[in-house]
């Protein structure tokens, strides 16, 4: 996978291994995330220095709403900083209340790619459940055991889950997030 499609799955997946971005804060928020400048920002210094590392200078989070609730955000990024104009931002609002109705349907065929990026998450799930059972600790904690051992890895949280629900990988008893 090369080009801006691997750039926005990185940087989705990143945000999910640090937990932190503005992803995790629109839909936390249910609010507009509008950052455009990366560079002078402290509010996630996990994923900023990451998102710097792929030469992404600005980036905008649109919560996905059903009614009141986040049900997931859309995120445009780019690479010089800058803000993004009213017409832009009004039409990703648009956009973001537009993906309510595909979010809540089945897949058809013409969407299968798109979903299959996302179910990808289950083995992150499934993998904190692995741990939370071997090292009797919380879903909580072990989700945390996990997204700290793929940090301290260098690798994505999804590669480090998915070879630990195929049993290619277990973490240490001894492991301890630093």
């Amino acid at each position: 996978m090369a080009g801006p499609r691997a750039d926005c799955a990185r940087l989705d997946d990143e945000q999910f291994t640090f937990g932190e971005g503005p992803v995790v804060d629109a839909i936390d928020t249910g609010a507009p995330v509008l950052c455009s400048a990366l560079e002078v920002t402290a509010r996630w210094p996990g994923f900023t220095a990451a998102a710097l590392q792929r030469d992404v200078h600005a980036v905008f989070a649109f919560p996905v709403m059903l009614g009141a609730i986040s049900i997931g955000a859309l995120m445009c990024h780019r690479r010089a900083a800058g803000s993004m104009g009213r017409a832009a931002v009004t039409t990703a609002l648009a956009l973001a209340d537009s993906l309510t109705p595909a979010l809540l349907t089945d897949p058809d065929d013409s969407a299968e790619e798109v979903w299959s990026q996302h179910l990808h998450r289950a083995e992150v799930h499934q993998a904190a459940g692995f741990i939370s059972v071997f090292l009797d600790v919380s879903l909580v904690e072990a989700l945390s055991q996990l997204r700290a051992y793929a940090l301290s890895q260098e690798r994505p949280i999804v590669e480090v889950a998915r070879d630990i629900v195929d049993r290619r990988l277990r973490l240490p008893r001894d492991f301890h997030r630093s």
